[in-house]
């Protein structure tokens, strides 16, 4: 998660300028911030509140991805691909359908490996 939710913040920083309808830039970058404060908040063991934290940020990233899915195939973004950024527009169109099939394949993997 470290490098793919750095990769995704600094994209989304860069494209902070688009006029896009839909805030595309600004839910992949937050999207990568928390993706990070995520793999961290994995080594962090023993105490009760890194737990939740856990839990939280999942939900919030969950949430996000969904957001961003549904707004990367939002019909004002596809009308308004120039405004929006072409490169941004076709990089949010890969990554939030990408995120839960990779999910899966992960849990998938954990699951087979545990047998």
């Amino acid at each position: 998660p470290f490098l793919f939710g750095t990769l995704l913040a600094i994209i989304g920083w860069e494209s902070r300028d688009s006029v896009c309808p839909r805030n595309l830039d600004g839910i992949l970058m937050w999207f990568g911030v928390l993706a990070v404060a995520f793999g961290v908040s994995v080594y962090i063991d023993g105490f009760r509140w890194a737990r939740d934290l856990r839990i939280a940020l999942a939900t919030i990233l969950l949430l996000l991805n969904v957001v961003g899915w549904a707004w990367s195939y939002d019909g004002r973004v596809q009308l308004h691909r120039d405004e929006c950024g072409h490169k941004l527009v076709l990089w949010s169109m890969l990554v939030w359908p990408t995120v839960p099939i990779m999910l899966a394949a992960f849990g998938l993997y954990k699951c087979v490996t545990y047998l």
